[in-house]
């Protein structure tokens, strides 16, 4: 009898998910590979394509995943922290959710765009991590407190930097109604942006050095000095 009861809920399970698993939710993007180059202060789009095999209307989300935003931090071999970037400041999807209708073939794609805007100043979090005994004494009076704290800082972005990472399209809706596993499909980007040179920033500390001691000298600050 409990194999019969057994054999009657395994079917039950499999045929309720068959609907799904025959709906046809599906999603497809391109290109596969995104080898990119840019320099500040220089914007503009490239197309990404999103079609959908499938036959159900789906919003695909399209996102990104860095893989070299976040560095450690060191002190005599002491770990300190990391600092982290926010991959936005550089490049974004517009729109980051677009609607697929059922059927969209490569051919006659949707579009997302990635809009590259890299610009000279690149801000970042220098995000420190605490030890225990601090975290013990300060989760006394803010009980949410995670054992880190991040101090915003500003840099230059100098000569050249690499941003790689998977670009991932994910059906997050479906006309279907409610999917166990969201379909998902990606792509891998490589972004090189080159910056300032080095040699161009020494040029303008020293040139701003120079205008300042002329300054002083035109108003005589030295010969003040001197008496």
């Amino acid at each position: 009898m409990k194999k019969i009861l057994l054999l009657i809920l395994f079917f039950c399970v499999f045929f309720s998910s068959l609907p799904e698993v025959l709906a046809g939710v599906g999603i497809g993007m391109g290109p596969p590979k995104l080898d990119l180059t840019s320099t500040i202060g220089k914007s503009y789009f490239l197309n990404l394509i999103l079609y959908n095999p499938g036959d159900y209307d789906i919003k695909a989300r399209v996102t990104f995943e860095c893989e070299n935003c976040e560095e450690k931090v060191y002190l005599f071999g002491w770990y300190l922290g990391r600092t982290k970037e926010d991959y936005t400041q550089f490049f974004n999807f517009e729109p980051e959710e677009v609607y697929v209708p059922a059927q969209t073939a490569p051919e006659k794609p949707v579009y997302s765009y990635l809009k590259i805007h890299p610009s000279l100043f690149v801000k970042k979090e220098f995000i420190i991590s605490t030890p225990e005994e601090i975290n013990f004494l300060v989760r006394m009076i803010n009980p949410s407190y995670k054992g880190e704290f991040s101090i915003p800082y500003y840099t230059l972005l100098l000569n050249e930097k690499e941003i790689k990472g998977g670009v991932t399209a994910t059906a997050v809706w479906s006309s279907f109604g409610p999917m166990g596993a969201a379909p998902a499909v990606g792509s891998y980007l490589t972004l090189n942006i080159k910056g300032m040179p080095l040699g161009s920033l020494i040029l303008i500390i020293v040139a701003i050095v120079i205008i300042i001691v002329g300054i002083l000298w035109k108003f005589g600050i030295f010969k003040r000095l001197r008496r």
